[in-house]
């Protein structure tokens, strides 16, 4: 956002934001804009109460890797039947499937650190894997629901469920 600069505006000596020129305490860290030096800790602010770092995964995260080793196991199971039943097939398989195992790939292995504690191989194997997973069964879903509509209608196409009214 492209702002211009405050006129008259008080620099912060703890922070170096600008404040208005009313202002009595700094906007961003909450010092008194008149003191020479940094103040007391007499105010306990939020996050200092707050401490979430004994926590290793939030409950999000549980449910992103529980999505995505479902997928990566779907994956597995729809390359197989994909190969038993046309080999070359697997070719279109996998440009679908390999982009999305890349993005995630990527994305695992720059969060290194969830919640402060350093994430293993074992943890981001399994997120690559379950990502891998969401990507297929969303596919897997879009083709069921295009059989569905085609089901639909082929049926309207012969007159009904009951054949055509007299």
């Amino acid at each position: 956002m492209n702002t211009p600069p405050l006129q008259n505006a008080v620099r912060c000596h703890a922070c170096g934001a600008d404040n208005y020129q009313l202002a009595k305490q700094c906007w961003m860290c909450h010092s008194p804009l008149g003191a020479t030096k940094k103040p007391e800790p007499e105010i306990i602010y939020l996050a200092e109460i707050v401490d979430e770092s004994h926590r290793k995964m939030r409950p999000s995260e549980w449910i992103f890797f529980g999505i995505s080793m479902l997928i990566v196991v779907m994956l597995t199971f729809i390359g197989i039947g994909i190969a038993i039943d046309d080999a070359s097939m697997l070719i279109p398989y996998f440009i679908v499937v390999c982009p999305a195992l890349l993005v995630t790939l990527v994305r695992v292995l720059r969060k290194q650190v969830i919640g402060g504690v350093r994430v293993g191989w074992g943890e981001r194997l399994a997120l690559f894997l379950l990502s891998g997973l969401v990507t297929v069964s969303v596919i897997v879903v879009l083709i069921a629901a295009a059989v569905i509509a085609l089901f639909f209608a082929c049926i309207a196409a012969l007159g009904g469920l009951c054949g055509p009214t007299p």
